[in-house]
């Protein structure tokens, strides 16, 4: 299952699989580089709020 991302009205789905194989392939592009980047920084976020 893939996560959820909200841009204003808008919703995607990241495929987190999907990007694993474009990353193993050589294949990643800058959207998935910025949505890879945003969901460490949630991970990051939610992290540090515990603590």
């Amino acid at each position: 299952m893939g996560r959820l991302i909200i841009d204003g009205n808008r919703v995607y789905e990241l495929d987190e699989a999907c990007l694993q194989r474009k990353k193993k392939n050589g294949q990643i592009t800058e959207a998935d580089r910025n949505l890879q980047l945003q969901k460490e920084r949630e991970q990051h976020f939610r992290k540090n709020k515990k603590g």
